[in-house]
Order: C-alpha cells, then sequence, then structure tokens
C-alpha cells in the first residue's frame, strides 16, 4: 500500500540544519565557511535530485504506509572530492541521512515553509522552501546579459565576483565558477 505525500513537498527545498543520526556531527548551514547552497528538489513523480557542498545527487522516493513516512527507492550521488575538509564531512552527513527511510513534517514558519525529515536513528534535517538570504546584495548593481543565453554570459559587477554558481529552473546546478 503506497500513500499520497502532502502536495507541499512537490518543490525545491533549501536546507538549513542537518544531524544524520544521534552520534553525528550537527551542521548549521549558514555557518559553514566556505559558504554552500545544498538543496533538495522534488517533483510529482516522486523523483528527485539536489546538491550538497561540491557533488550532486539524484534518486527516487516512495512514500509507503502512512502519509508522512518515506523510503528511498534509489540514490545516486556525484563523488568529486570538495577538497575543502567541513564540505566533505557536512556531504558525508547529509549523503548518509538522505539515503535512509523516515518522516517528514511541513509547517508554515512565517516567511515560507519548512520542511522536516526525521529518521529512526534520531536524526533529522530541516529544509525550508526560499533560500537564505544576503543582506549586502543589491541586484542593481550587477549586469548579467544577454536573456536567453545561447553560448555566452556576460556578468558585470563593480566589485570582485568571488564564485558563480548557474542553476537550472529545477534546481539543478549547471556550473560553478
Amino acid at each position: 500500500v503506497f500513500s499520497q505525500p502532502d502536495p507541499d513537498i512537490f518543490q525545491t527545498w533549501y536546507l538549513t540544519f542537518i544531524l544524520s543520526s544521534d552520534g553525528g556531527t550537527p551542521y548549521t548551514v549558514s555557518e559553514i565557511n566556505p559558504q554552500i547552497s545544498p538543496n533538495l528538489t522534488i517533483s510529482e513523480n516522486y523523483s528527485f535530485n539536489g546538491q550538497g557542498a561540491c557533488n550532486t545527487f539524484l534518486g527516487t522516493f516512495a512514500f509507503p504506509g502512512t502519509d508522512y513516512d518515506f523510503e528511498i527507492v534509489n540514490f545516486e550521488p556525484t563523488t568529486l572530492n570538495c577538497e575543502i575538509s567541513i564540505h566533505n564531512s557536512f556531504e558525508s552527513e547529509y549523503f548518509g541521512f538522505i539515503q535512509g527511510p523516515g518522516w517528514y513534517e511541513i509547517e508554515q514558519d512565517g516567511t515560507g515553509l519548512e520542511l522536516t525529515l526525521t529518521n529512526p536513528i534520531f536524526g533529522w534535517a530541516t529544509f525550508k522552501n526560499y533560500p537564505l538570504s544576503s543582506t549586502d546584495f543589491k541586484s542593481e548593481n550587477i549586469k548579467i546579459y544577454p536573456n536567453p543565453v545561447k553560448s555566452e554570459l556576460f556578468i558585470e559587477h563593480m566589485s570582485e565576483i568571488q564564485n558563480v554558481k548557474i542553476i537550472s529552473s529545477n534546481g539543478v546546478i549547471i556550473k560553478v565558477l
């Protein structure tokens, strides 16, 4: 018997906290330096994809039993060395957690929705359906063109650009510069 999951689960979620088990290492994403933007996009056909620190993953969920149970049918990560110790450690926790069965809960948090995944070994992950923001970013100070892009994308900014992530409309990272 398979149940229908809460339809709010089908969207892109941005990870804010992860603890894979009661013996794991907790990670608050905003405190990881250099910064990362881990996410999870869940589609209505139960497929998912996401980003860790430097690796991506994809797979398929199943929702057996009650409305709030989930299982992972398959999980396929890339396995690059992030070359930054905390990023590798974080991905070990995140990818290990995301592969297991568990339960989920979706709640309103005042700004948007919060998705909490828990597992049988006392681990949990908290996601928001909106990305964390930077208070010093001003969109009028950056130029990105042409739109649409055929082969070359130009980015101009008054100060030095430290990194760029190009993300598709379905949340998959296409290129990191």
